[in-house]
């Protein structure tokens, strides 16, 4: 169809939407997802320690041991904080790759009807000798000679439903227990990368760190469309395919009249 592609190129380093612009486009559309991870912001996180990953940094690595060969292994007891979809996929994924004789632990800081996994995950993860701690909140990575030894936990309660009926949790003074483990991994959901992004740009945010859109797909600058992830947060493929498909519409009804598409509630 005449497209062009351009490989090896980041936004934000090698040129910016408003480079796009003065350069002669007439329309940008922003699909930058959200590849960067949430970290647990505990104490001794900041150290990077060996054994400590993120949940996508983990699944790199186990898809390319899977396609290319590249050597990874896991020897050691495996903690995995989150209770997504991704943190599924950690745990069991760990579950198959580590040592025999290991233990591969998810810990929650809710209760397993809050987790927003699909409930058959969890299921299928017991099957596989996954340990579940549910209402325990990570407090901090212990390290030793800068690899990972263990990380520290606290139980948590939940509140009185507020106004809305959710329960809030909180942290149970003198709780605190340690799990021993080789391996951390971090699977508390992922973000938009707002570094992409200069003032001149005058793209906005929202307060959850997204792009601010209309329903017409549009953002604060004019010319300047954004869809998917980095719009929405972290939902799913065929959500960010609904909307790209959406979007596309409103942008050739703005080149056609200069005023992007309405779209009926």
């Amino acid at each position: 169809l005449g497209g062009r592609f351009y490989y090896g190129k980041s936004l934000g380093r090698d040129f910016s939407v408003d480079d796009l612009l003065n350069n002669g486009y007439d329309a940008v559309f922003l699909a930058y997802g959200a590849s960067k991870e949430a970290l647990l912001g505990i104490r001794n996180e900041d150290q990077v320690p060996d054994g400590y990953l993120s949940g996508i940094d983990f699944l790199l690595k186990v898809h390319r041991h899977v396609e290319y060969g590249e050597t990874f292994d896991l020897s050691g007891d495996v903690v995995v904080v989150g209770g997504g979809n991704v943190a599924m996929d950690c745990c069991r994924t760990a579950r198959r790759i580590v040592k025999p004789g290991c233990q591969v632990t998810v810990a929650y800081r809710r209760i397993e009807a809050s987790a927003p996994a699909d409930p058959e995950e969890i299921h299928a993860a017991r099957a596989e000798g996954i340990r579940f701690e549910f209402l325990s909140a990570p407090k901090r990575i212990l390290v030793e000679n800068g690899r990972v030894v263990g990380i520290e936990l606290v139980r948590m309660h939940q509140t009185e439903p507020d106004a809305s009926g959710r329960r809030a949790v909180k942290p149970l003074p003198g709780s605190e227990f340690i799990i021993p483990c080789s391996y951390v991994i971090a699977a508390i959901g992922q973000k938009m990368d707002p570094t992409v992004f200069i003032p001149e740009d005058g793209i906005a945010l929202t307060r959850w760190g997204t792009i601010e859109t209309k329903e017409n797909f549009t953002t604060t600058r004019e010319g300047v469309f954004a869809g998917g992830d980095a719009a929405t947060g972290p939902k799913t493929l065929i959500l960010a395919m609904a909307q790209g498909e959406a979007a596309a519409k409103s942008i050739d009804q703005y080149l056609k009249t200069r005023e992007p598409a309405f779209f009926p509630r």
